[in-house]
């Protein structure tokens, strides 16, 4: 049973956007100079906060053992795409162990000069997470 259970609609968007506040609150930015390799990041970042969170998962593996690990350790990993504007850095995946957020790795994104994104004079493709690296 959840502690979420015994909430209304209302509480548990509240206690979601505390829990998300509170992820982003310790993510740190990443910086990289492809796609690819903000891609291959994400990758590790995952693989790295999926094990802390209990489950392994290996290339080839059969994808109803790796939803068997993920229910038994309780981790749902959800990808939000909804955000927009200045929020679309919120774009990734949130991983919930015991229903509480573990880790946001947000969407590869391109910042550049002059935006509010730009991590210094260059553009560049950028992770945010507070995840397990």
């Amino acid at each position: 049973m959840s502690y979420q259970d015994n909430m209304i609609l209302d509480e548990i968007g509240e206690n979601d956007a505390e829990m998300h506040k509170d992820a982003i609150k310790n993510a740190k930015r990443y910086r990289f100079k492809s796609k690819q390799e903000a891609a291959r990041f994400i990758g590790y970042v995952l693989d790295k906060t999926m094990l802390w969170c209990g489950v392994m998962v290996v290339p080839g593996m059969d994808p109803k053992m790796v939803d068997r690990q993920l229910a038994v350790q309780n981790v749902i990993v959800e990808p939000r795409n909804k955000y927009k504007g200045e929020n679309i850095w919120r774009k990734g995946l949130y991983i919930y162990k015991d229903d509480v957020i573990a880790a946001f790795i947000s969407l590869p994104r391109f910042g550049s000069p002059g935006s509010k994104l730009a991590l210094d004079q260059h553009p560049a493709w950028w992770v945010i997470t507070n995840g397990k690296v």
